[in-house]
């Protein structure tokens, strides 16, 4: 199962629209452009429904929210009415990170994209080997999210990007018989 957690780390900490699809043919490179137009979509929609929680939590500007939430907790004199004011913002700060916890916990479905067979995938690893300006985008682990507590903190978990990748992005090659 992928996550909008999956999809976020991917794009933000695996860089997977960088990869580059030159060592493949031309009906398997364009499997990989619906993969990433998949992903944005995705993300789109994660962006979309992550915008409709700060509202819904009654944020109105969440960079300026932040700014003032970090002042408020920085101010070591503050008064009674801050003091409110920050009892009611730390409030809204919990509520949102639970409910964009849940929203990074939900499932998502990969629309539209076909797998590679797994000798291809393989020359889509070696051409997208990390090297001295990109991550390993294609092998490795990636941290995410596992379990969102209603403290707004969260447990994390190694992913391995292969192996979430498999019959996503990749088959399995037809087994040899003896």
């Amino acid at each position: 199962m992928i996550t909008n957690a999956h999809i976020f780390a991917l794009y933000h900490h695996k860089g997977i629209m960088n990869i580059t699809t030159h060592s493949l043919g031309v009906a398997h490179a364009y499997k990989i452009v619906n993969f990433k137009r998949a992903v944005r979509k995705l993300l789109a929609a994660y962006d979309e429904a992550r915008a409709a929680l700060v509202a819904e939590v009654g944020i109105k500007d969440e960079p300026k929210f932040r700014r003032d939430l970090a002042a408020l907790r920085e101010n070591k004199a503050r008064t009674p009415e801050q003091d409110k004011e920050l009892a009611a913002m730390e409030e809204q700060d919990r509520k949102l990170a639970g409910l964009a916890g849940q929203l990074l916990a939900e499932p998502v479905s990969i629309e539209g994209v076909k797998a590679l067979p797994y000798e291809e995938w393989k020359k889509l690893q070696d051409e997208n080997a990390a090297d001295n300006r990109h991550p390993e985008m294609l092998s490795g682990t990636m941290t995410v999210p596992k379990r969102f507590n209603e403290d707004g903190s969260a447990e994390f978990e190694e992913v391995d990007v292969e192996l979430l990748m498999e019959g996503i992005l990749w088959t399995a090659p037809a087994e040899e018989t003896e």
